[in-house]
């Protein structure tokens, strides 16, 4: 096992938690927007054995600070580089982390090497109503103090995802995204609003000049399968890569076989630059 570093950075108003582990080119693991940092614990260990692996939690979530103000998440992902004196990166994100990845890589392209984008968001999509349907009762649950059922409806909406049941996820995988499904619940500090690019990531996908492998679940959401299909109808040479019998949380529920697929993508596009 990897020494790991444990540190905060300040950064703004904020101080954002991180942990870095091992040599060679930078790897750097966004979290999605319901979970925190250590949805990454079946990869920081592995990836640190051949790279430098860095993984943090983004404001508000896990160890990190909310703000109380307005704030753009890839500024805060350029001030951790910038900190780790890191040139440039390759970005592993999910959900709400790949997202993020994206408007770092219009922003900051010359600090990507590659993108790995996983059951990726995009800023400025029109997300449907059956994604939308959960929040109403995830809010009634909040209201009530019932953070288990609230945990429960998002369970049911993301980890098992629309075509599977409960049981037919693995029991210790569900109980874990619950823990961090609730860690994030029981904050009290208030949601503060991201300044989204302007214009929007959706329209200037095709500025993305990157090797980029889109990942999905096949039996993730409606929108998240929309999504993989218009990024790589955008981005100019990245390719789908869809995992059979998984949702939203493939990194977790089939480590091996993402792992496997990970490495291989980055080991192929290795020493692009230079770091």
């Amino acid at each position: 096992m990897q020494k790991v570093v444990q540190d905060f950075l300040n950064v703004d108003d904020s101080r954002l938690y991180y942990e870095i582990a091992g040599d060679g080119e930078p790897v750097i693991f966004l979290h999605g927007g319901f979970v925190d940092s250590r949805m990454w614990d079946e990869q920081f260990d592995l990836f640190a054995s051949r790279y430098r692996v860095i993984r943090y939690d983004q404001r508000r979530y896990g160890q990190s600070e909310g703000s109380s103000r307005p704030y753009a998440r890839h500024q805060d992902l350029y001030e951790l580089m910038r900190h780790l004196q890191i040139k440039n990166a390759h970005l592993v994100g999910h959900s709400g982390g790949g997202a993020l990845a994206l408007d770092f890589a219009l922003v900051y392209p010359q600090m990507v090497s590659t993108l790995v984008l996983y059951a990726s968001g995009v800023e400025g999509y029109d997300w449907s109503h059956m994604t939308e349907s959960y929040e109403a009762p995830v809010n009634i649950h909040l209201e009530k103090g019932e953070l288990k059922q609230a945990a429960e409806v998002m369970l049911r909406t993301w980890i098992d995802g629309p075509n599977r049941r409960p049981e037919d996820v693995n029991f210790q995988v569900r109980k874990r995204v619950q823990s961090l499904i609730i860690d994030l619940f029981k904050r009290s500090d208030d949601w503060q609003p991201e300044r989204p690019l302007d214009p929007p990531t959706i329209e200037r996908l095709h500025e993305i000049n990157v090797p980029t492998p889109v990942l999905v679940g096949a039996e993730d959401g409606i929108d998240l399968l929309k999504i993989s299909d218009l990024l790589v109808s955008q981005i100019a040479g990245s390719q789908k890569i869809v995992m059979p019998s998984v949702a939203h949380m493939m990194n977790m529920e089939v480590a091996d076989v993402f792992n496997q697929a990970v490495m291989k993508f980055i080991e192929g596009h290795s020493e692009a630059k230079e770091i």
